[in-house]
């Protein structure tokens, strides 16, 4: 959901993607491998007990190893002295148990791991080393109540975790060969346990109405700090920020009602509180989206969507690894707030194409972002004492096509958007770009079957590069001061608030099928393909260093994956 929002929904203002697992097969067991070169996984379903037929389970898994295969096509493409490497796994698994004619109880987890991380040399002088790990865990048991033909509920207990951890290294020789090294850790992690129960009522064919009161503890760990530096050992740092706790409340109620022949809307309400120490942050949010058919092929649509979110995402607008943190609302930190509005025309064709074209505007408050010349490393100030509030604006269209039978198949989307933050004093309180400003998105895929045996995809996309915040030049003020030095001493001059777009970001991707049915209904999958086909460099970040040789400062791209080709064997069974 990128616009109207159910009410159901809450405590995010961008958008909202709802996952729903497998149930798993309650007949026989089944399942689906894949070995490949960059990666592999395997799915398992079967039933609980096979004579009753009331249950069912379910595994899955998968892992890359991706950074071993591009290990020497980076390090190529840095000649020779660096590389870089990227790596995930995930696991979900579900359990289901129909307990009599009216109770079903449910019982899921999902775990998944990310890790980036790599390292470069520059001159042999100076070396860089660093990595981002981030990570999440959910579980939920799920209790689902038939109390009638039109009623029925579900009670949910939920726990949740996240966590993320960025660490850094640079070694520098001077001169006289001497080697000194500053280096830093940052950690933060969420954890969230949570209580819902949502009830659902159908009293007749033109209204479906959903209710729900839901009640989360989080814990907010906003981050815990490491800081080795060997010119200056006094400098080290080994300490943890405040430990947040805070209950969150939430209540909603939403109705899905057949207004005419021609006109549908769905209608809610969502209320939501959040307790900090001293303070109870209420939000009172209305939702409406209507859908009219103008013609059996033609409908247009219209939104409007008031939304509350109580954690900020704080991102790093300058260049170096990547900080994206998450921190939590205070007494002096307020929710963030937005209004969304939106409209849409969806054209069907002759049954084999979609045509929509949306517009929308989106207006926020209390938005949080770093003050000029403040890091996150520096401890001697509260993360809250280095932010400051403002608003900020998203507004754009999108156009989407999609093509759903016929040999072949595909879609086309293209979205022009804008998206601008404001603060008092930040940027000499002029508007300027966010960091996830993306101008142009552009998508396209494309699958053609050759035959029932033989089917050939392929895929496209572009996007507008990151803005982030480049110095303009620099100078020092104290004489005998030793340039290069990474422990301070050069100022630098950056002008406007992310003054600078990092390249642009675009990739296609091939590949083709070879099938083959098998007589038990399973299938047999042999796929060729090649991800990133003109190795395109796309950044990832930029970070500097200083060539005592030539004495000044590099700038230097790190990109993640060249060209890769693959091929792996897939099988359903």
């Amino acid at each position: 959901y990128k616009g109207g929002f159910p009410a159901r929904y809450g405590g995010r203002l961008s958008s909202v993607i709802d996952i729903r697992m497998k149930e798993g097969n309650k007949k026989e067991l089944r399942g689906s491998l894949g070995i490949g070169l960059i990666a592999s996984r395997l799915m398992l379903e079967g039933p609980i007990n096979k004579k009753k037929d009331k249950g069912s389970w379910m595994i899955s898994g998968r892992r890359t190893y991706i950074d071993i295969l591009a290990a020497p096509l980076i390090k190529a493409s840095l000649q020779g002295d660096g590389g870089a490497g990227y790596y995930f796994y995930d696991l979900n698994t579900k359990a289901n148990y129909q307990l009599g004619k009216k109770d079903h109880i449910y019982l899921s987890a999902y775990t998944g791991q990310d890790r980036f991380y790599f390292n470069f040399s520059e001159a042999q002088s100076t070396k860089f080393k660093g990595s981002i790990d981030w990570g999440n865990f959910t579980g939920l048991l799920r209790w689902n109540h038939v109390f009638s033909s039109k009623v029925f509920g579900n009670l949910s207990a939920t726990q949740s975790r996240y966590q993320f951890s960025v660490f850094n290294k640079i070694t520098s020789k001077d001169f006289n060969n001497k080697e000194s090294s500053f280096s830093a850790l940052y950690a933060s992690k969420i954890r969230d346990w949570a209580l819902k129960y949502d009830i659902d009522y159908v009293p007749n064919t033109k209204h479906y109405i959903k209710t729900g009161i839901s009640s989360t503890f989080h814990r907010f760990v906003p981050g815990a700090l490491q800081v080795k530096n060997t010119d200056f050992p006094s400098d080290n740092i080994d300490t943890a920020f405040n430990i947040v706790n805070a209950p969150e409340l939430d209540l909603y109620v939403e109705d899905d009602i057949e207004l005419t022949a021609k006109w549908k809307a769905n209608i809610g309400l969502h209320l939501s509180g959040f307790k900090t120490k001293q303070n109870w942050y209420a939000s009172w949010q209305p939702r409406v989206s209507t859908r009219y058919l103008i013609t059996p092929m033609l409908s247009a649509k219209a939104s409007f969507a008031s939304m509350a979110q109580f954690i900020h995402l704080l991102t790093n607008n300058g260049i170096g690894l990547p900080t994206d943190l998450w921190v939590p609302v205070t007494d002096r930190i307020k929710p963030q707030q937005s209004h969304q509005v939106a409209v849409g025309l969806a054209q069907s064709l002759a049954n084999d194409y979609e045509i929509s074209v949306e517009g929308y505007y989106k207006w926020m408050k209390n938005i949080i972002d770093y003050k000029d010349g403040v890091s996150f490393l520096n401890t001697n100030q509260s993360w809250e004492d280095k932010v400051e509030m403002g608003k900020g604006w998203s507004y754009g269209g999108e156009l989407f096509i999609q093509k759903k039978s016929g040999r072949l198949t595909g879609m086309m989307g293209y979205t022009l958007s804008w998206t601008n933050r404001q603060f008092p004093t930040i940027n000499f309180g002029k508007r300027y770009p966010y960091k996830y400003d993306r101008r142009h998105d552009f998508k396209i895929a494309g699958v053609y079957h050759v035959s029932k045996k033989i089917e050939l995809s392929a895929d496209w996309v572009y996007g507008t590069g990151n803005a982030i915040s480049m110095p303009l030049f620099r100078y020092n003020t104290a004489s005998g001061y030793n340039p290069g030095s990474n422990f301070g001493g050069d100022i630098f001059y950056y002008g406007d608030r992310n003054n600078f777009r990092m390249r642009a970001y675009h990739r296609m991707d091939l590949g083709i099928n070879f099938i083959k049915a098998k007589k038990n209904g399973g299938e047999r999958i042999w796929n060729i393909s090649v991800y990133n086909a003109y190795s395109r460099r796309n950044p990832y970040f930029i970070y500097s260093d200083y060539n005592y040789t030539q004495q000044k400062y590099n700038f230097r791209q790190i990109s993640l994956f060249p060209i890769l080709p693959s091929f792996s064997y897939n099988l359903k069974f």
